[in-house]
């Protein structure tokens, strides 16, 4: 067993101030050797999130949604009749269930099927943080024009 602790800087992008600030993130692990290790990044945010789901088949289908997206796929088409069946609930129950998503800014609608995750609630594993909140910005900012 080894044992290591990682520390880098990402520029992240401050939602208050609208500035890019440095912020150190540390990883402590144990691990055997040959063992692949990876991180995400969740934000406090995130945690906000999980208070809304309200069953163990919610915090499924929230993360099956969430594992959807990808360093390589920041935007996503969520099929809700395909993941009705996959979890064994009405359609009805899925969109409701994406809807509180939206409602929560975990994700946001592109068009009619495509959903973009909230870079300030989670970044996929080996993501770029400060490319996905900078697209994240520009698309709020033209929805609000």
């Amino acid at each position: 067993m080894k044992y290591y602790s990682t520390s880098i800087p990402m520029e992240v992008l401050n939602p208050e101030t609208g500035e890019f600030e440095t912020k150190r993130f540390t990883q402590d692990s144990t691990y055997n050797t040959g063992i692949k290790q990876g991180w995400r990044r969740m934000y406090i945010a995130y945690d906000e999130v999980m208070e809304h789901l309200n069953s163990q088949k919610e915090i499924q289908m929230f993360i099956h949604i969430r594992n959807l997206f990808t360093k390589s796929k920041p935007n996503v088409n969520i099929n809700q009749t395909k993941l009705a069946k996959e979890f064994d609930v009405n359609r009805v129950t899925l969109n409701r269930f994406v809807k509180k998503l939206t409602s929560v800014e975990f994700i946001n609608k592109e068009d009619d099927s495509s959903y973009r995750m909230n870079p300030y609630m989670f970044i996929p594993y080996r993501a770029d943080a400060k490319t996905l909140q900078e697209e994240w910005n520009e698309r709020i900012e033209d929805e609000n024009r």
